[in-house]
């Protein structure tokens, strides 16, 4: 099956989120209720016929419902992440620490938390073995001129 044989099925699909999304958002306005990501997604499912709605992840694939979502919440659904680093620190990390306890503490960690801990922890780690081999060729140079 060709790509074009599928297009009117998708351009089907992409116009009827769009439809969808909008008359969610008339409804949401009609009753005076916040609109937010996830009403809209719920308000959606009420006023489709078939009871489906739209799923937020089509918020952000669909460019005309992202547009119109953007507008509507005047802010972008797309926001670039920025590692914090500085905010990272390994200085409190003990030897003989619970890891029971350490692991449940990062689970409610988010992606974006333990990426940038993990980045932080193998920036560190490089730095180490890079002052440890420095320290290993000073003293194997050191005991090369004692025995010469």
């Amino acid at each position: 099956m060709s790509v074009d044989a599928l297009r009117p099925s998708y351009e089907a699909k992409r116009r009827r989120s769009l439809t969808l999304v909008q008359q969610a958002l008339e409804s949401l306005h009609e009753q005076g209720k916040a609109v937010t990501i996830s009403t809209i997604e719920a308000e959606t499912r009420k006023v489709d016929s078939d009871g489906i709605g739209v799923n937020r992840t089509t918020f952000k694939r669909n460019p005309e419902v992202a547009a119109l979502v953007d507008q509507v919440l005047s802010r972008p659904l797309h926001r670039a992440a920025v590692p914090q680093y500085h905010q990272v620190n390994t200085n409190a990390l003990r030897p003989g620490r619970e890891l029971n306890r350490a692991f449940h503490r990062l689970l409610s960690k988010s992606k974006q938390e333990l990426a940038t801990r993990v980045i932080v922890l193998e920036e560190e780690l490089l730095d180490l073995r890079q002052q440890l081999a420095n320290r290993d060729r000073l003293v194997i140079e050191e005991q090369e001129r004692r025995w010469r």
